[in-house]
């Protein structure tokens, strides 16, 4: 019922405090989980579950994510009626998104340091196994800096850098991605995520 349309709608609702909003949209699954009786049971198995591997709200981790746009919006301006053509630089050509990522545990005492991703761009590999080789001897051998040796040869930084602290082997082509957050606490999340998913709990 719209209070246009009936004089009488609009008083009762300023008598009671009332207002017209527009409703978000849940779809079918998020509708079924709204009800009191499926957020009861939602809290009773995660209750179990934490409970089961031990674990309190600081150990819970909630990633989250936003775009935001480099370019910024204009707003209105004034002008004179019957303008027919209003124009407003911008900050930028194009808009060009970028993605920010925060991290932090249940309980908030814990915020993982924001994470900025800009649009990437591929870096396709221009140099050659001679060249790595040659680059990390001529820093262990000749005594040439790792910086200097990255100008040289054309290698990246951290390519050579590991190569000659013998954190990578020479002949390992991409180095293995050391775990976050340590091996043992990946370890207990996989455990908790499958969990969760015998329990019937989504997990996202």
């Amino acid at each position: 019922m719209s209070c246009h349309q009936n004089g009488g709608t609009k008083v009762l609702m300023m008598r009671h405090n009332l207002t017209l909003r527009q409703p978000d949209n849940l779809s079918a699954a998020q509708s079924f989980m709204a009800t009191e009786k499926t957020k009861q049971e939602f809290f009773e198995k995660l209750t179990n579950v934490m409970q089961d591997l031990k674990i309190t709200g600081s150990d819970i981790y909630k990633v989250d994510e936003t775009g935001l746009s480099m370019v910024n919006k204009g707003g209105k301006i004034v002008t004179p009626k019957g303008t027919k053509t209003v124009a407003m630089r911008k900050s930028g050509e194009r808009s060009e998104n970028i993605t920010l990522v925060v991290a932090s545990n249940a309980t908030s005492t814990v915020i993982l340091s924001r994470m900025v991703i800009y649009k990437g761009i591929r870096m396709n590999r221009s140099y050659t196994n001679e060249d790595l080789e040659e680059a990390v001897s001529a820093v262990r051998v000749g005594g040439l800096s790792i910086r200097e040796a990255e100008r040289t040869y054309q290698v990246p930084f951290n390519t050579i850098r590991r190569r000659v602290n013998g954190s990578v082997d020479m002949n390992c082509k991409r180095a293995e991605p050391q775990p976050l957050l340590g091996t043992e606490c990946e370890k207990n999340i996989y455990e908790a995520v499958l969990q969760l998913q015998k329990n019937g709990i989504r997990f996202e």
